[in-house]
This record gives structure tokens, C-alpha cells and sequence, in this order.
């Protein structure tokens, strides 16, 4: 009948959309996981900066 082809028609067309939705969440997760680890490796960076200038500037002091 009318009826059972307009519901399965929106059923189907709501299952598409739940697909979207959690292909586009698992998307969001990566993406989120590669901002966590280049956040953590900049500040790992600038930690390493921050010592390696505070040897230096000692030295420079040292020698003049």
C-alpha cells in the first residue's frame, strides 16, 4: 500500500542519515586524535626550545 511504501521509504532514508551521522563522528574522532598528538608535539617542541636557549643563553653568560 501507499502508506507501507511512504514508511519504508522514511525508515530507509532515516537509517541513511544514522550511517551519516556515525561515519561522520568516527571522522570527527581522527581528526580530533591528529590535533591531540601535533597539540602534545608542539608543546613537546617548545619545551625542548625553551631548554636548549636556556643552555645557550648560560654558556653566552658563562663566557661573557
Amino acid at each position: 500500500s501507499l502508506i507501507t511504501k511512504a514508511w519504508r521509504s522514511y525508515m530507509d532514508e532515516l537509517d541513511h542519515q544514522a550511517k551519516q551521522f556515525k561515519s561522520n563522528a568516527e571522522l570527527l574522532e581522527v581528526v580530533c586524535e591528529k590535533l591531540t598528538h601535533l597539540s602534545q608535539d608542539k608543546r613537546k617542541a617548545r619545551k625542548a626550545y625553551q631548554e636548549e636557549h636556556a643552555k645557550i643563553a648560560a654558556r653566552l653568560n658563562h663566557v661573557s
